[in-house]
């Protein structure tokens, strides 16, 4: 009798045993766990045996940034892990005081945020998935702000043009601008320091300031810094252009047969100018010194060349056409480039 109550024993067991390995597939687990409380094996994706009822829940969010203030406005979606398009999606939208809730069933949730940018401005979504467990009663939702305040992480944005600034008394304020090849800052303030690039500046006796940025590309990203100084608020009046003889800022022809010289040009510094053709015909470029590369661009049309002796360079034109011109040097050293141009009619 004992001996067939240890044989019933052995049969039940490797019954459970085979029972297990079948629900695992090919790759049996050595133990099921469902620590997301799914009612699926986190290792084999196999229904767990007896699984438990995910249990339904009323979650409170916190939507905040990374210095704790509450983010109004976001709309999150809550998509469970493994669900197919939006499949039991979830939506909850975070009130003035940054709060929000939502029911949910215990398991692993992907999280993603959608706002109106005009109205809380530029955040990233931080918290990308979340676990709601049987115990789960509030959660943070975090989000980087961007917008800018005027620290150094996040500075005030600069423009071409006219920037009107404020800076209150004894503190320093930090703007950036971006693309900023070829251009040249005019400021005018009193009681004020701008910093750039190690330099620092300060105003003359009429109140400016003057320097040149010097990006290496279009790419690069420069940061100003200004401190207030004085024991008021002060008005900085920050104007930003291109500097004359730049793609931005071309030197404008109005005569021509003119000898037309430029001084201290190097090979990164070409210099631009432009010409609006008054008859029909045929624009003649000939540059007069040596080591030099010119081009002629009409619309989408160009001609160019490169010599170490004079050169010509000839380019049909229209009435009205904006024909512009760049001469730079092929020296390794600042040289002096000249040309002159001559337009024949077509008539």
């Amino acid at each position: 009798m004992k001996k067939l109550l240890i044989l019933l024993l052995s049969l039940a067991l490797l019954a459970s045993c085979a029972i297990f390995m079948v629900s695992c597939g090919d790759d049996p687990c050595t133990e099921h766990t469902d620590a997301d409380e799914n009612g699926m094996c986190d290792v084999c994706n196999e229904a767990m045996i007896n699984p438990e009822t995910p249990t339904e829940l009323t979650v409170a969010f916190n939507v905040k940034d990374q210095d704790g203030a509450v983010v109004p406005g976001v709309e999150i979606c809550f998509a469970p892990r493994g669900a197919v398009d939006a499949e039991g999606n979830v939506y909850a939208t975070s009130g003035a005081d940054g709060r929000c809730s939502a029911k949910l069933k215990t398991g692993t949730y992907r999280v993603s945020a959608d706002y109106d940018v005009d109205e809380i401005g530029y955040y990233f979504l931080d918290t990308t998935e979340i676990k709601v467990t049987k115990d789960t009663a509030a959660l943070d939702i975090l989000m980087t702000n961007n917008n800018p305040n005027g620290t150094e992480q996040r500075p005030y944005p600069l423009s071409v043009g006219d920037n009107a600034l404020t800076v209150p008394a004894g503190e320093s304020v930090y703007y950036v601008i971006y693309r900023a090849v070829n251009l040249i800052a005019n400021v005018t303030a009193s009681g004020i320091k701008v910093e750039y690039k190690g330099a620092e500046y300060i105003p003359d006796q009429n109140n400016n300031i003057t320097f040149s940025f010097t990006a290496a590309d279009t790419n690069s990203v420069e940061l100003i810094k200004i401190t207030n100084t004085g024991a008021s608020e002060a008005g900085v009046d920050f104007a930003i252009s291109s500097i004359p003889g730049s793609l931005g800022n071309p030197f404008v022809i109005t005569a021509l047969g003119e000898e037309i010289t430029k001084s201290g040009v190097t090979k990164d510094s070409t210099v631009y100018f432009t010409y609006t053709s008054t008859v029909s015909g045929t624009l003649v470029l000939t540059v007069t010194s040596d080591n030099t590369h010119a081009a002629m661009q009409n619309g989408s049309y160009q001609v160019s060349t490169a010599s170490e002796d004079s050169m010509v360079i000839s380019l049909t034109v229209a009435v009205g056409d904006e024909v512009v011109i760049d001469i730079g040097t092929e020296s390794d050293e600042a040289a002096t480039v000249s040309f002159n141009i001559a337009l024949t009619s077509a008539e």
